[in-house]
């Protein structure tokens, strides 16, 4: 077995912070559920506050007053009151301010839109995964997109401590890749509108530590993400449509390499 060297070490706990921090971000973007409500806990934002201080080393003076403000929201949550105003701010996907679905997000026709799911879920099938059953949501769902970078960076992490640096190599080029072609074109825009319509509390912070870490996102990977796109409120995905994959027989080589 080979020792690791203390830069090693650092990279491995810099994908797994990543990792750790799109997964509490995608449980925050969900429906809320009381795994969220256990997030919100004295231990759990201590380490989350460490996580967004430590990614985001430029940015600490101003992220300290947004976790603040988060910190002090999240002590009078509760489930119940979490989960009215979710509904208050996403409202319904026809007629919310700030849909969390990057197909309304720059995608004009309905066209345009299957096919951006069809390249959505393209990625999740070439490293094996599928959007669950149970969790009633289309691929584009920010929640869903967070979570996929969840596990590319979790991924990331086993690979350069087992595998080295070429596997590593594999889910960070596939990172770059999802971040510039599917969430960082519309995420920031959907996060400032979040703010806009939020107007205090919980999901207002949430906002802003998301566009923060975003940012930081970019320019650690050197991303170079399309211009971030407008909201687009016509063309409406119909309710209930499965769509199906046109890459789902692709390698993660392909799907990396055809972008």
């Amino acid at each position: 077995m080979t020792l690791k060297s203390a830069a090693e070490h650092a990279e491995i706990d810099v994908a797994l912070r990543r990792s750790d921090l799109y997964l509490w971000l995608s449980r925050a973007f969900r429906y809320p559920d009381a795994d969220l409500v256990a997030s919100l806990d004295e231990p759990s934002l201590a380490f989350l506050e460490e996580g967004f201080e430590r990614l985001s080393e430029g940015s600490r003076e101003a992220l300290r007053p947004v976790l603040t403000t988060l910190r002090a929201s999240a002590t009078r949550l509760d489930l119940a009151h979490l989960q009215s105003e979710h509904p208050r701010v996403f409202g319904h996907i026809e007629s919310s301010p700030c849909p969390p679905y990057e197909t309304r997000y720059g995608s004009r026709h309905l066209f345009q839109q299957t096919q951006q799911l069809s390249d959505i879920a393209g990625f999740y099938r070439a490293f094996g995964l599928d959007v669950s059953d149970d969790a009633k949501e289309r691929p584009d769902h920010l929640a869903v997109e967070l979570e996929f970078l969840h596990f590319l960076c979790f991924k990331e992490a086993y690979a350069l401590e087992h595998h080295g640096p070429e596997q590593a190599e594999l889910c960070r080029d596939a990172e770059v890749k999802f971040l510039q072609d599917h969430l960082l074109p519309w995420a920031p825009s959907f996060a400032r509108r979040l703010q806009d319509t939020a107007g205090s509390g919980f999901y207002k912070s949430l906002g802003i530590l998301m566009v923060t870490f975003l940012s930081t996102e970019e320019a650690r990977l050197g991303c170079h993400p399309a211009d971030e796109a407008a909201l687009q409120p016509i063309a409406f995905l119909p309710e209930g449509c499965s769509f199906s994959c046109g890459q789902g027989g692709q390698s993660v080589d392909d799907i990396i390499s055809e972008r």
